[in-house]
């Protein structure tokens, strides 16, 4: 009924897996089990990212271990063939920002965004039900940003790198809730 009323976005929430379900066949463009996932969280989460990993690729940058940066390169081909195949590029959107945290040869880094992982895939999942953009023009956006990343952490240059981190994140958070 909102939808047809001009709602461009629904969002359910509730803490009853049928009824969350039931929304989601009804058209809901995002449900949210409140139980195991806070909205506010997602923006804290992306402010806590913007410290964590502008400061894991700078110091991936500085390492510069070149089968960790190797690493990174493969995260986003695994990225490009997820999207070309028309699937879900979640999984290896995570992988290339976990494969940073490795190239910064630091395991708190590592461990940090691991434990952030379900946070972190909810915050990507919300951002691309929310977005207005086409698919393929939100996907060509990461991917750019992702690129500058790798390409700053290759380069080996420190400040670049963490540069595009922080912007790359806080695109995220525009994209969410501006």
């Amino acid at each position: 009924i909102v939808k047809h009323a001009g709602a461009r976005h629904v969002v359910v929430t509730d803490i009853n897996p049928w009824r969350l379900e039931l929304a989601k066949r009804m058209g809901a463009t995002r449900t949210v089990d409140v139980t195991r996932e806070n909205l506010p969280d997602v923006q804290r989460c992306l402010e806590f990212r913007c410290g964590l990993e502008s400061e894991a690729a700078r110091r991936a940058a500085i390492a510069h271990h070149e089968g960790a940066i190797d690493g990174i390169a493969l995260a986003i081909d695994a990225m490009e063939r997820a999207i070309a195949a028309g699937g879900s590029s979640i999984e290896p959107d995570f992988e290339f920002h976990l494969s940073i945290a490795r190239a910064s040869q630091n395991r708190f880094f590592v461990t940090t965004l691991e434990a952030l992982r379900s946070q972190v895939e909810f915050g990507i999942k919300l951002s691309r039900s929310f977005s207005e953009r086409p698919l393929d023009e939100r996907h060509r956006s990461v991917l750019t940003e992702h690129r500058e990343i790798y390409e700053a952490i290759r380069a080996g240059d420190p400040e670049r790198a963490k540069q595009a981190v922080a912007r790359h994140l806080e695109a995220g958070i525009a994209r969410l809730f501006s």
